[in-house]
């Protein structure tokens, strides 16, 4: 049963992005121009670059809180949150710096446009935007192993 839910949720989650990011582009069209466009979707792709420093630490963790969960340990899934919360919190801070270190590049990264305060304002947004995910993760975590019945 539980598959069933959360291979709906993940469906209603895809097309709920697909819509939005429709939206979101023909607003972005109309109010800023096809000129930010272009900059949002090479911003988007520089920031899911830099997301590779995940490296794949949310598999890993989900697939070692199985056990503990079923087994209800309790200090195992403090120690495994605790643990992520610091990996996450080293990629936050890493993945920050290296978009801070980008900023004098992106002259040359979007060639052709005329690089303003604000479209250096914009990058470091979204960079910092998608930073937080990293930040907040662990206490998605938790809020998951509190669903199943466990309070940390």
């Amino acid at each position: 049963m539980d598959v069933i839910k959360n291979s709906c949720s993940g469906i209603i989650n895809q097309i709920i992005v697909i819509i939005f990011s429709f939206f979101s582009r023909n607003v972005i069209i109309q109010y800023l121009g096809i000129e930010m466009l272009g900059v949002n979707s090479t911003f988007a792709s520089i920031i899911s670059t830099l997301s590779i420093a995940e490296l794949g630490f949310q598999t890993a963790v989900v697939y070692s809180l199985y056990e503990p969960i079923q087994n209800k340990n309790i200090n195992r899934i403090n120690d495994i949150l605790g643990s992520l919360r610091c990996i996450y919190n080293t990629v936050g801070c890493f993945f920050i710096i290296v978009s801070l270190l980008l900023c004098p590049f992106l002259s040359y990264i979007l060639n052709g446009v005329s690089v303003t305060p604000k479209i250096y304002l914009y990058f470091i947004l979204q960079a910092l935007a998608s930073a937080c995910s990293y930040f907040l993760l662990p206490s998605e975590y938790v809020f998951l192993s509190q669903s199943k019945n466990i309070y940390i």
